[in-house]
């Protein structure tokens, strides 16, 4: 094992690692390119994670056969890119660490073990903010707010209802396969820098992981200090909403405005957020004006397989049919508004093989029939 059980709460025995938030590049086809079936517009921006990062993922695995640096090959992350500012990999390469240090280390708990021991004042700004943040729920809400400085592909939201309050993590779309020690970690260092707040021994009120329960489950309980659940409709930290708003008496108030200030400034100088959805819809136009809008293209640009595509679009509730509907009734009305095209034509190249199908579809979309639509939309 790579860390004695007892040693597992122990927040400065080991480097910290950063856990991502979702960054999708701005996308949008334009008429050119719909018309245009040889200028496909450029796929979505893969998240990328910054060299600083990876700090000490090398020492992690130092003994795993061949230590860090044939797990390192393996990946496909050059040793240099360790501790290096600027020195980015995709989140996909990342997410593999966790998987295959478990193997090399004959270790399913690896990612846990990672997550539990990190400590804010190693996760740079993120870790920063979130000491000097004024409550439990600003912490959270800076964490989320932060992380893409260094680590962009999963978002991280705090969310209250009736039922109490969360942090919520979404599954990250560049990520293929089951990703299961991902997660784990990924949860765990959620808990860990909350716990740089409320204090060590703190504990949320229960776990979630989507991914089934494991072989060894006590560690869990051990690390998080409360009920574990397995095999839920999404990764999540439970938390006590009458501890939402306790005051952190550490908290620097004049500090985390300079920190803040400097995140915004990083963030700035990233792409444009962009969600999943409407980065799928994105490239949805896209296998549509080639005539290939099925889920094998999709999940081809996104650089996945189509059956983790899938599981991405059941995560989030959406579903390939719908989402290629709402590309074909925006270019529909686009179409029909802007030229004189005729709705023939118009049919074929949402990808219908016959006009009736398409005035079916259109009318029940909008409640009108194509010609209608166009002499209500035409300039008076």
């Amino acid at each position: 094992m790579l860390f004695p059980a007892e040693n597992l709460i122990i927040h400065d025995k080991f480097p910290t690692v950063v856990f991502p938030g979702a960054v999708y590049t701005e996308m949008t086809p334009s008429k050119s390119e719909v018309a245009d079936k040889t200028t496909p517009p450029a796929p979505p921006a893969l998240p990328l994670v910054d060299g600083l990062a990876w700090s000490g993922f090398d020492r992690a695995l130092r003994r795993a056969p061949g230590g860090g640096e044939a797990v390192f090959r393996r990946i496909g992350v050059p040793l240099a890119t360790i501790g290096r500012p600027g020195g980015a990999e995709p989140l996909a390469r990342y997410a593999a660490f966790f998987e295959a240090g478990a193997r090399a280390l004959d270790d399913p708990l690896f990612g846990l073990r990672l997550g539990a021991v990190t400590r804010p004042a190693r996760a740079g700004l993120p870790g920063y903010v979130t000491v000097n943040s004024p409550t439990l729920a600003a912490a959270a809400a800076n964490l989320g707010r932060t992380l893409p400085v260094l680590v962009d592909g999963v978002d991280i939201t705090l969310q209250r209802d009736d039922d109490g309050a969360r942090v919520r993590l979404s599954p990250p779309v560049a990520v293929d396969g089951p990703g299961d020690r991902f997660a784990d970690h990924s949860v765990a260092f959620v808990v860990s820098m909350l716990r740089g707040v409320m204090g060590r021994r703190w504990s949320p009120v229960r776990v979630a992981f989507r991914h089934p329960a494991p072989r060894q489950t006590s560690l869990y309980r051990l690390v998080f200090g409360c009920p574990v659940d397995f095999g839920q409709g999404g990764d999540a930290v439970v938390l006590d909403p009458a501890q939402l708003d306790r005051r952190n008496t550490r908290a620097d108030r004049f500090l985390l405005a300079l920190l803040l200030h400097a995140a915004d400034e990083r963030l700035a100088a990233l792409p444009r957020r962009r969600d999943f959805a409407a980065a799928l819809r994105a490239v949805l136009a896209d296998g549509l004006a080639r005539g290939t809008p099925t889920l094998d293209f999709a999940a081809a640009r996104f650089g996945l397989a189509p059956r983790t595509l899938q599981r991405h679009l059941k995560a989030r509730g959406l579903g390939l049919r719908a989402l290629l509907d709402q590309v074909r009734l925006d270019q529909a009305r686009r179409l029909l508004a802007d030229g004189d095209l005729p709705v023939t034509a118009i049919a074929f190249r949402l990808g219908y093989g016959e006009v009736s199908a398409f005035s079916r579809a259109f009318e029940r979309w909008t409640g009108q029939a194509p010609s209608r639509y166009r002499r209500s939309a035409a300039p008076r």
